[in-house]
């Protein structure tokens, strides 16, 4: 009697194990018997990765949409997206080399497309980022060159301040100028930070050769943002019939404050040749060694002008006299404060006059040290403008009254100019602002603490 799990067979027909081999009757495993894959670690550490990586950007790019600021990450984040995907790749060809042994292709590709998405989205973000502020400084850094190349030095000098001018008049602009950026330091010779920028020799350069400057941007040499702005430092090549160099210049642009207009305000920050111009990037040009020489010998000409004057009493009367014709004062450009004007003005006038007319006054004249001179030639003659300093003491007195700033200008024929110190000669003593000396100043203001303190002074009443 047959088996109720038997199937009659058709007549003729062959049982399908009897077409199929041994190897192909013995392939067929049962499902639970398959061999068992094990995950790989370095997918799973690629996806990690992955998934810190976009933790990153989200949290930061929430805290920074949060306090309003930027979300820059350091250049070295540019890295995880990279090795992710170079992780990932790794992992791929191994699981599909392992010959059924390994598991995890899912976590590879996520992680890539994970990585491909957040790393440009995060890259175009910081691209845009970086364009628009380097277009900003570098429209900022072009106006402060052009007002350098324009003789506006006093503009130049505020662009690095963050104080605004607008609706100010040229002498109010230059009453502040002097009166909040230009105070001298209590060391003898030491001018206050508006005349040092003036001397700075990366000016005085584009000074001497406006014409033929050209100022060209290079590109950038760092960027970050920090308090409230970003400071981006920039590389310009500088060139005329002079010299040759490259420089850096600093540049912060602020974000406005509540309350303020739109827009960054953006300054070039005060720069010293010594560091901004790059090491071994200045070239000298032949035009330029010559103007070096005849400063060299207008300067050795202007030192010992200026110790003969300061020994008054050796001059001759003819040199005296001479003297008393040298002194350039325009009252229209010449600044002092308001109190102090009108005496510093008479005491310049009377310097070169006979002892009996300067009201016991005495002077000296110092060149100011480590300042450029500002050549310039015209009609095949060459002046120099030398920055020099001139101290007012009373007769005997051991704390000087005032400190004038100006220029001494000395001029030679072109062709002699540089070979011979007794071709020069002495043009003019332009004086440009007088003050008090700082160190009556400071002894002014030692004076009046106590008296202060003491209910000396009235109300309302200053001291001296």
């Amino acid at each position: 009697m047959a088996e109720t799990t038997d199937r009659p067979q058709v007549p003729g027909q062959v049982p399908p194990d009897a077409v199929m081999s041994e190897e192909e009757r013995g392939e067929r495993v049962p499902a639970s018997a398959e061999s068992y894959q094990a995950l790989s670690l370095l997918a799973l550490a690629a996806f990690g990765l992955a998934v810190v990586y976009v933790l990153l950007v989200l949290a930061g790019g929430a805290v920074a949409l949060l306090a309003r600021i930027p979300w820059l990450m350091p250049y070295w984040t540019f890295l995880l997206p990279i090795a992710v995907l170079v992780l990932c790749w790794a992992a791929r060809m191994r699981i599909l080399n392992s010959e059924g042994t390994l598991s995890g292709l899912a976590f590879t590709t996520w992680g890539s497309r994970l990585a491909i998405l957040f790393g440009i989205t995060y890259a175009a973000y910081y691209v845009a980022t970086f364009l628009a502020v380097r277009g900003q400084a570098i429209e900022k850094a072009n106006e402060f060159f052009q007002k350098i190349k324009e003789d506006r030095l006093d503009e130049a000098f505020l662009m690095s301040q963050e104080t605004s001018t607008r609706g100010m008049s040229r002498s109010d602009m230059r009453d502040m100028l002097e009166s909040r950026f230009n105070q001298p330091a209590a060391m003898r010779g030491e001018a206050g930070p508006f005349s040092r920028f003036c001397h700075e020799r990366f000016v005085r350069l584009i000074e001497m050769d406006p014409d033929q400057t050209t100022i060209v941007p290079t590109g950038v040499a760092s960027w970050e943002y920090g308090k409230g702005g970003y400071r981006m430092s920039l590389t310009y090549h500088i060139a005329n019939s002079l010299v040759e160099y490259d420089m850096i210049v600093e540049t912060f642009g602020r974000d406005p404050k509540p309350g303020e207009s739109k827009g960054r305000q953006w300054q070039v920050l005060l720069m010293r040749s010594e560091t901004s111009i790059l090491k071994d990037s200045l070239r000298k040009k032949q035009r330029g060694e010559d103007f070096d020489q005849k400063t060299r010998m207008a300067q050795k000409f202007a030192e010992d002008w200026v110790a003969k004057v300061n020994d008054w009493n050796a001059l001759t009367p003819d040199e005296r006299e001479s003297c008393s014709k040298l002194i350039r004062l325009d009252d229209k450009t010449f600044w002092a404060g308001k109190q102090q004007r009108a005496d510093i003005i008479r005491r310049i006038r009377a310097t070169f006059e006979p002892s009996d007319k300067r009201t016991k006054t005495s002077f000296s004249l110092m060149i100011l040290p480590g300042a450029l001179p500002l050549l310039r030639e015209s009609n095949d003659r060459t002046t120099v403008w030398i920055d020099v300093t001139l101290r007012y003491s009373e007769e005997g007195g051991f704390l000087p009254l005032y400190v004038v700033n100006g220029r001494l200008a000395v001029s030679a024929q072109s062709s002699a100019a540089a070979k011979d110190v007794s071709a020069w000669r002495v043009d003019a003593l332009e004086v440009e602002s007088g003050r008090t000396a700082p160190e009556r100043q400071r002894m002014q203001r030692g004076l009046a603490k106590p008296a202060s303190a003491e209910g000396g002074l009235d109300k309302g009443q200053t001291s001296p």
